[in-house]
Order: C-alpha cells, then sequence, then structure tokens
C-alpha cells in the first residue's frame, strides 16, 4: 500500500484537475505537507470523529467498540465551517 505523501506529488504531476489528499492527514503539519506537494486540498475525517458535531451514535459506536474492529457510522459527517484551500 502506497501512502498520501507518496502519491500526492506523483498524481498532481499527472492530472489538470484539483487533487484533494485524503488517507492519513491528522494534523497540521500533514496538511502543509500534502499541500506543498501539490495537493489543492485536504479531507480530513478520522480525526474529527469525535467532535462535538459528529453524530451521537457515531461516537457512541467507537467509543463502544473492542479494539481493532471497524466501526460504522450512520451518516456523513459534514462541517461547512472548515475547508483549507493552497
Amino acid at each position: 500500500m502506497v501512502g498520501t505523501i507518496a502519491v500526492v506529488p506523483q498524481i498532481a504531476d499527472a492530472v489538470r484537475v484539483p487533487v484533494i489528499a485524503s488517507g492519513g492527514i491528522m494534523d497540521g503539519r500533514g496538511i502543509a505537507a500534502v499541500l506543498a506537494l501539490g495537493a489543492s486540498a485536504v479531507q480530513m475525517g478520522t480525526a474529527f470523529s469525535l467532535a462535538m458535531r459528529a453524530p451521537q451514535r457515531g461516537i457512541d459506536n467507537l467509543l463502544n467498540s473492542p479494539g481493532g474492529i471497524a466501526v460504522r457510522w450512520p451518516r456523513a459527517l459534514v462541517c461547512s465551517e472548515v475547508a483549507f484551500y493552497n
């Protein structure tokens, strides 16, 4: 499996559309890295799984699940106020 950091510059060089980096980006350093490597935007999901605006049923599923078990979210997490642009 190839990591996000490795593929972002390859994809950015190969396509003529904006690249949205996703996967394994958890903090400002990750955001800065993928933007520097050619991404136009960043999509982050797991980092906000326990945010106040996350669905309560999803939070309960996450907190009560045994380690290593995938958790199914009841609906998509959307926070329209947060966006990062290059």
